[in-house]
C-alpha cells in the first residue's frame, strides 16, 4: 500500500510481516514492480482479481499494445494505449495497467505511473477486440524546475496489462521527467473501445 504525504507517494504499511521482512531484506530489488503491484494490497494491476462472465482474464501473452492519438499542448501530453486481444479466445481486462518509462537495457527511468480517476469496469475482448487506457504526462519539463524534472531520454514504455505480472514493451524514443520527487505520469483504467 502506498500513502501520500506532501504530494509524494511513499511506502506505507505492508500487508504482512513477511512482505515487510522481504522489503527490508531485499531493499529495492523488487523496485517499481513491487510498488505498483502491491500498493493497493491486491497483488495485481487493478486491486481486484475478479473476472467477468465474458471469459478468463487476458494474459500478457494474449495481448499487444499500441499508442495512438497523441495530443500535446500547454505543457501536457495525452495519448491512448490500445490493448488488442491477439489470441483465438475471448478474455477480460479490468483495472489499471502498470506503466513506466525505460532506458537502455530495460532499466526503469523515473517513477511508475500513478492512477488517474475513472470507473473500473470489466471489458470483454473477443479475438481481435480492443480496450483503451488514457496515458497522461508532462510534455518535457512541463512546469517543473530542471532539478525536479531531470529530463531524460527514454527508449520506450514497460506496460503491465491489468492483473498481470508479465510486461509488454512499447518502443517510444522520447524525453520525460525522471526526477523521483515528482509523479507526472498517470494512467486511467481500461475502458471498452
Amino acid at each position: 500500500m502506498l500513502v501520500q504525504r506532501g504530494g509524494h507517494h511513499r511506502f506505507g504499511v505492508l500487508r504482512s510481516d513477511v512482505h515487510r521482512l522481504l522489503v527490508v531484506r531485499l531493499g529495492y530489488v523488487w523496485g517499481p514492480w513491487y510498488v505498483w503491484h502491491h500498493r493497493d494490497g491486491g497483488g495485481n494491476g487493478s486491486g481486484s482479481g475478479a473476472q467477468g462472465a465474458g471469459g478468463s482474464g487476458c494474459a500478457t501473452s494474449q495481448l499487444s499494445v499500441a499508442q495512438v492519438n497523441p495530443s500535446v499542448g500547454a505543457g501536457q501530453y495525452y495519448s491512448t494505449l490500445v490493448f488488442t486481444n491477439t489470441s483465438h479466445s475471448s478474455c477480460t481486462l479490468s483495472g489499471y495497467p502498470g506503466v513506466s518509462y525505460v532506458v537502455g537495457g530495460g532499466v526503469q527511468s523515473g517513477n511508475p505511473a500513478v492512477r488517474a480517476g475513472g470507473t473500473v469496469a470489466t471489458v470483454t475482448l473477443a479475438p481481435g477486440g480492443k480496450a483503451d487506457s488514457v496515458l497522461h504526462d508532462s510534455n518535457g519539463i512541463g512546469g517543473y524546475s530542471p532539478q525536479q524534472c531531470r529530463l531524460t531520454a527514454a527508449q520506450g514504455l514497460r506496460i503491465y496489462p491489468p492483473n498481470n505480472t508479465a510486461a509488454l514493451f512499447l518502443p517510444w524514443k522520447t524525453s520525460h521527467c525522471a526526477g523521483l520527487g515528482i509523479h507526472p505520469l498517470s494512467i486511467a483504467p481500461v475502458t471498452a473501445q
